[in-house]
């Protein structure tokens, strides 16, 4: 069950390679001198039939992600537009998207979906939980970027994951609670029954 708890907020938020260019919604940054903002960027919207704990409410160049469980609320903007200060003041946390700096995760059960959806190179970091045994996380860890700097960064503590926020300032932290610091909460495992968990994969 827990394999399908993110994948509604990865669709939402993932680049224009990940999610292909067949859905309508505009997959990659607009030149901020470019963004009308009186254009709908995300003329696909997505909305649960069975689930209850999550809902997307849309507007014009930003999109609003509540998780009811959790009572968190999230701005998903388009990249290269400027969110809203009233907005920004209501939600716990905003990311331009297409996401910028990947994701983090911090359980391991969360590596196979992703893998599943053939981003895994979207994941930049792991929280904690000492516990990843994917043959590929691992490699990956061991892969250098242009600027010497590890792809992947792996096991960050309190201390490294400040240091980590900083030089990704627009990572998506996926954790199942908490806020703040860059924390997406997802709760699919909390829903009733199949339909509904696995409509997260939306």
């Amino acid at each position: 069950m827990k394999l399908a708890t993110s994948v509604a907020i990865l669709l939402a938020i993932l680049p224009a390679a990940v999610q292909g260019a067949t859905n309508g919604n505009t997959l990659r940054c607009v030149e901020p001198d470019k963004v009308d903002y009186d254009k709908d960027y995300f003329p696909e919207k997505i909305s649960p039939e069975f689930s209850k704990l999550w809902e997307m409410t849309y507007y014009k160049t930003y999109k609003i992600l509540t998780n009811k469980f959790t009572d968190k609320k999230y701005a998903l903007y388009q990249c290269g537009s400027v969110i809203p200060d009233r907005v920004r003041e209501v939600v716990d946390d905003a990311w331009a998207v297409p996401l910028q700096d990947g994701l983090a995760l911090s359980q391991p059960a969360t590596v196979p979906q992703i893998e599943q959806l053939g981003v895994r190179r979207q994941i930049k970091g792991y929280i904690g939980n000492p516990y990843l045994s994917s043959p590929c996380m691992v490699t990956l860890g061991d892969e250098i970027d242009g600027d010497g700097s590890n792809i992947f960064q792996a096991f960050l503590n309190d201390t490294t994951k400040v240091d980590f926020i900083t030089a990704n300032p627009q990572v998506a932290i996926l954790e199942s609670s908490g806020a703040g610091n860059k924390t997406l909460n997802w709760n699919a495992y909390e829903e009733n029954g199949n339909k509904a968990t696995y409509e997260w994969h939306k």
